[in-house]
Formats: C-alpha cells, structure tokens, sequence
C-alpha cells in the first residue's frame, strides 16, 4: 500500500485526496495485490478504475494552486 500511495501522492495532493475519496476497500486490495505483482502495479488500478480524467484533473487543480 505504501509504494501505490507515495505513487499517488506524486501526482498531487489533490489528485490523492480526490482518489482517497473515491476508494473502496475492495480498489484498495486490488491496487495492493497489483503492486506486490508489479512495481507500478498499484497506480495502474487505480488509474484504470478511478479514470484518468478524476485524477489528472485533481493534479491540474494542485497545479494551480
């Protein structure tokens, strides 16, 4: 869980604020198992099942500000 969050927080504390938000503990375990899979794994669920469109534009807004 840690190496998928610190992935998350690069994107931005709004982009990670707004995923947190939308997290069930299902998406959790499933972005953890990915990341045990795979190094990168984790950001990559979440990506796919959050979309890219909430988190990129979370970052954009943390851009801004």
């Amino acid at each position: 869980m840690q190496r998928w969050d610190a992935d998350l927080r690069s994107l931005g504390w709004h982009a990670h604020s707004e995923a947190i938000e939308h997290m069930t503990d299902v998406l959790i375990e499933a972005a953890t198992v990915a990341e045990m899979r795979r190094r990168g794994g984790g950001l990559r669920v979440l990506m796919e099942r959050l979309g890219h469109r909430l988190l990129l534009n979370a970052a954009a807004v943390g851009r801004k500000n």
